[in-house]
């Protein structure tokens, strides 16, 4: 970020050398990996398997039920448990569940179903990201350099969204299903190594209070609903994750059946979104002041979703390629604001439990897998792509229009 008066650098490039915090951002940067190579290959394995869009869409909203299920329960559980310690046992469940895939597929069993549980159980870890990882980042990192810690976590998300799609398409093609959950296999335990040794920075709970978790989540609703900020945040989080995110989805779909490539090339393509998402964050670290970060947010979102309709009229891989790179840049803008917003707006004591309805809207994402899944099947990939986008882009106006505090 670029620095405001008074400040210096130094602290922002403090953060680098500090143990703690370079364990818990190389914890997501291994789980992230991992997650963008999942969604690419389970999408890409499912479609050669069955030819049906619908069911590569089932599959992804599969990943993401958890975060409506179990995210803001999982904000007010981490305020119960300790976050470390919750974010250690989510990612060692993710070591044995991936572990059991590859299992699984060395010896010729693994089927279509056994893929969708293991998206859905994937997808209740993935949860733990929000209310859980991110805050234990802000607090590491203190809250004079939370946006900086949030920048540089954004910016590795991104470099994960690139190479976790790059790594599982010659995976899948070379190695099948087995070297790619493998590979998740080793990912995920090594992330657990990592964050075993780290020290929670927050206090343990109190006995008195440190299970009053129903008390937490309302808690959280009513400092939400106080905020217009955070309502026009949450609702923009929605639009996203419905209207923009599963886009994700449909890129092996497109690839293959529109544009007749190899599964190497269409984890290259996939990985244009993850290119365009770390310069999009590279740009903010340099470049953003704290009076554009709203700007910043749902101007991502804008941009991704013109991308998309470009995405979907391409007819050349690198025109696709240029414009999932335009989206990612948007996402970038999106994603880098989202926690930074919450974190800066909401008591400290209070943040798990918001961004547990931040994981909540995200959790939102199955329902737009299911609407382009649906749009897919009748009127093919690329025009369902188009009408999606265009509907996100007429609420987000909307959205802006009625909650004017988040412009």
């Amino acid at each position: 970020m670029r620095q405001q008066a008074g400040e210096g650098s130094e602290p922002q490039r403090a953060l680098l050398r500090e143990p703690a915090f370079l364990a818990v951002w190389g914890a997501g940067i291994l789980n992230g990996v991992m997650r963008w190579l999942e969604l690419l290959v389970v999408g890409l394995y499912t479609f050669q398997q069955t030819g049906s869009p619908f069911l590569v869409a089932l599959l992804s909203m599969l990943r993401l039920l958890p975060m409506a299920l179990f995210g803001p329960f999982l904000g007010a559980l981490a305020d119960a448990v300790g976050r470390r310690r919750l974010y250690l046992l989510l990612t060692l469940g993710a070591a044995l569940t991936t572990g059991t895939q590859a299992l699984l597929a060395s010896f010729g069993a693994i089927q279509i179903w056994h893929l969708a549980v293991g998206a859905f159980l994937s997808g209740s870890y993935w949860v733990a990201d929000m209310p859980v990882r991110r805050i234990l980042l802000g607090e590491i990192a203190g809250g004079g350099r939370v946006a900086q810690a949030m920048v540089y976590d954004s910016l590795m998300n991104n470099v994960s969204r690139m190479v976790g799609p790059l790594v599982g398409g010659g995976l899948l093609q070379l190695f099948g299903l087995t070297g790619t959950f493998l590979l998740g296999f080793t990912t995920c335990a090594l992330a657990g190594v990592l964050v075993w040794r780290v020290r929670d920075p927050s206090p343990p709970p109190g006995r008195e209070g440190g299970w009053r978790i129903a008390a937490n989540m309302l808690e959280g609703w009513r400092i939400a609903r106080a905020s217009p900020v955070i309502v026009g945040a949450l609702l923009i989080t929605v639009l996203f994750n419905v209207f923009s995110f599963p886009t994700s989805g449909m890129v092996p779909v497109i690839g293959e059946a529109k544009l007749l490539l190899t599964p190497a090339w269409i984890g290259l393509l996939s990985a244009c979104e993850g290119a365009g998402a770390t310069v999009g964050s590279l740009l903010i670290a340099l470049l953003g002041r704290s009076a554009w970060f709203h700007r910043i947010y749902w101007g991502g979102l804008m941009t991704a979703l013109v991308a998309i309709q470009c995405f979907a009229a391409a007819d050349w891989a690198p025109l696709a390629g240029a414009a999932l790179f335009c989206m990612g840049v948007g996402v970038a803008g999106f994603s880098a604001m989202q926690t930074t917003l919450v974190y800066l707006t909401v008591p400290a004591a209070a943040r798990s439990r918001v961004m547990g309805l931040v994981t909540f809207c995200v959790g939102t994402a199955p329902l737009g897998f299911l609407h382009i899944g649906w749009l897919a099947d009748w009127l093919g990939p690329a025009a369902g792509l188009s009408v999606m986008a265009a509907e996100g882009l007429l609420l987000l106006v909307l959205v802006l229009w009625r909650w004017p505090a988040v412009r």
